[in-house]
């Protein structure tokens, strides 16, 4: 019960790959948003990188963590949705924790996610925890005081059920 059932990490990139990890776990490079773009405001002919988004699943009987790296935004939480629409399917977890510690930036599509997920979590009698990330990111749950209606924890230790 206290050990993973399920590892599962996934990261956007500029290829569809899987590779087989241990116990279980996989990586799957997937299509957008990692492609190298062009950005109008440069020269012909150069490009500059997208930011990725890394999403690691684990769960347990009593929680799914989704660890998040990278960038959540409106390029990215396309997949996040997907991957919630998966989790939440067929008997949902009592507690899913989003933990932000690796992420580099959200933005309102990505906080629309996060709030979507909490408000049917709260109507099916069930809990969302996020796990404080950087000030940066940290910064725009403040900024919309979204600090103030989401649980917030410091970090995964004393996460109950």
């Amino acid at each position: 019960m206290g050990q993973a059932d399920d590892d599962e990490v996934r990261q956007t990139g500029p290829d569809d790959r899987e590779i087989a990890g241990e116990h279980g776990a996989h990586e799957r490079g997937l299509p957008y948003p990692g492609r190298r773009a062009s950005n109008p405001s440069r020269a012909p002919g150069t490009v500059s990188a997208v930011a990725l988004l890394q999403l690691k699943i684990d769960s347990t009987d009593a929680r799914v963590r989704l660890a998040l790296g990278g960038e959540l935004d409106i390029a990215s939480a396309p997949e996040l949705e997907a991957e919630l629409a998966r989790v939440e399917t067929g008997g949902p977890p009592p507690v899913i924790v989003f933990d932000l510690r690796d992420l580099e930036f959200v933005d309102s599509t990505g906080l629309r996610v996060l709030v979507s997920a909490d408000a049917r979590a709260r109507e099916e009698g069930r809990r969302v925890v996020i796990v404080r990330g950087p000030e940066a990111v940290h910064r725009i749950f403040s900024v919309t005081r979204l600090d103030e209606r989401l649980e917030i924890a410091d970090d995964l230790e004393g996460l109950s059920a």
